[in-house]
């Protein structure tokens, strides 16, 4: 794709030099003051090219609800935007898988449409650590969060789609793609922990996210891309050795493309509004354009995207384990209890747990207490509801499928937002054991749980817990 900013790109001569800001993408499109029935959504700002993104965007007239994990910080870099009403700060700690749907769940309280969606908040290169839900901090960071935040914001998303445009989603990614896939097998690099090889594949993570956001919700006219932002004087690389600083330092090719930040904001900023874009997506975007393959033989600096960008099947992969792998690490017991009362069996396909209205909270996360809830009281009133004789130890220790489920009404298909609201996959037999124990002991929830994440078997944790039903034993199985 041809355009105005190739040649000045091409022309680079440092920061403050002819290519763009995220200001002048605004003024190009003639923009301002022109979205005011828009809504936008940023993450990271606080510092950066966010807080850049936040001040061109602001020109559209659109409202804004922006993130930061420090809003002090935030108030400070945005100055008198945030005076304005259509400016709304949301605190949001992307290491905190429960931030994200407490901050998603904010937002769609105040509005229920959203058009668009910019995932810029990320740390680099940081020393090992985990999240307390037991993710490596990069990868969660960057990409588990912003993916969780996707998924929850997809209705708002739906709502922001119109006839003269559609709702865009924009993920930053990094040349440093080009040099790490995430690793299936070992995605928290155990034993082996790099601090580049965990940035590499988060923003790997982050490019193909965006691939098959536009593969899976194009059609509904939800169209996503990446973003190399290029390199930007931020603080994002703290964390980069000293030997690594001089090195950058020292590039003279690097000295000659470093940006601005407002400059680094621009291709975001390009990304959310280009009327050029408009009904596409699915591509890696750098120096406000598409880009093209990076060749090798060229400065580690120049544009393009590495030879994985594009995997279809590996993106696809992604996807799908980004909804299970909450449910493979330890998390608090309460993420458990909003679970239980939506339990349900699809007999139409008996393979599917439902949910009766997907953003319900009928039991909160403060529902634990220091004196945890008993099964018999927690479900007292939702076990009325439950149709059919319960699976007998022989049922569930077959792993057999029943023909029962909570009777309710309008009841909607919610596997996918089960695993993501609440972090936990539940199959069909699975229910029907926690169902049983529910009706026949009084363990206390958080103890189950426990055992749950332990043995993870379906059969397993019915041997455990029928241990505790008056009257059985595991030589009764």
């Amino acid at each position: 794709m041809t355009h105005r900013y190739i040649a000045v790109h091409k022309a680079a001569n440092g920061p403050g030099d002819a290519r763009p800001t995220a200001d002048q993408i605004i003024k190009d499109e003639n923009l301002k003051g022109k979205l005011n029935d828009h809504v936008i959504f940023i993450t990271g700002c606080s510092a950066g090219i966010g807080v850049d993104t936040a001040k061109a965007l602001y020109l559209t007239g659109a409202t804004l609800y922006l993130t930061a994990r420090n809003l002090d910080k935030a108030k400070t870099a945005l100055g008198g935007l945030v005076q304005d009403d259509r400016v709304h700060l949301l605190e949001l700690e992307l290491e905190s898988l429960d931030s994200v749907r407490t901050c998603a769940t904010k937002f769609l309280s105040e509005s229920p449409k959203l058009n668009i969606l910019i995932c810029n908040a990320g740390v680099m290169c940081t020393p090992e650590g985990r999240t307390k839900e037991g993710f490596e901090t990069q990868f969660a960071t960057n990409h588990l969060a912003h993916f969780l935040l996707f998924k929850l914001l997809i209705p708002a998303l739906q709502q922001g789609v119109t006839t003269e445009r559609a709702a865009r989603v924009v993920m930053l990614s990094s040349l440093a793609h080009r040099f790490g896939e995430p690793d299936f097998n070992n995605i928290n690099l155990e034993g082996c922990y790099d601090p580049n090889k965990a940035y590499s594949q988060s923003k790997t993570a982050n490019l193909w996210t965006a691939n098959e956001i536009e593969r899976r919700y194009g059609v509904e006219g939800i169209h996503a891309w990446s973003v190399q932002p290029g390199g930007v004087l931020t603080d994002l690389g703290r964390h980069l050795s000293e030997e690594q600083k001089s090195g950058l330092a020292g590039d003279p090719y690097l000295n000659r493309v470093w940006k601005f930040s407002a400059q680094g904001a621009a291709t975001t900023v390009w990304a959310a509004t280009a009327e050029v874009l408009e009904g596409q997506g699915g591509k890696y975007l750098e120096d406000c354009q598409i880009i093209g393959k990076w060749d090798p033989s060229t400065s580690l600096y120049e544009p393009g995207y590495g030879d994985h960008a594009y995997d279809e099947d590996k993106a696809k992969t992604l996807w799908e384990r980004s909804v299970e792998w909450p449910n493979d690490m330890p998390t608090l017991p309460g993420l458990l209890l909003p679970l239980f009362p939506y339990l349900c069996y699809r007999e139409s396909t008996q393979t599917n747990i439902e949910y009766a209205n997907p953003m319900a909270s009928p039991l909160e996360m403060e529902s634990v207490t220091a004196e945890p809830p008993q099964y018999d009281v927690l479900f007292k009133d939702q076990l009325q509801d439950f149709h059919g004789p319960l699976p007998t130890p022989n049922d569930i220790e077959s792993g057999e499928q029943l023909p029962n489920r909570f009777g309710s009404a309008n009841l909607v298909r919610i596997r996918e937002i089960f695993i993501m609201k609440y972090g936990l996959e539940v199959r069909p037999t699975e229910a029907h054991n926690m169902l049983y124990v529910a009706k026949h002991t009084s363990v206390a929830l958080p103890n189950v749980y426990a055992i749950y994440q332990r043995k993870k078997d379906h059969n397993i944790i019915t041997y455990i817990l029928m241990q505790h039903i008056p009257g059985k034993t595991l030589k009764d199985l």
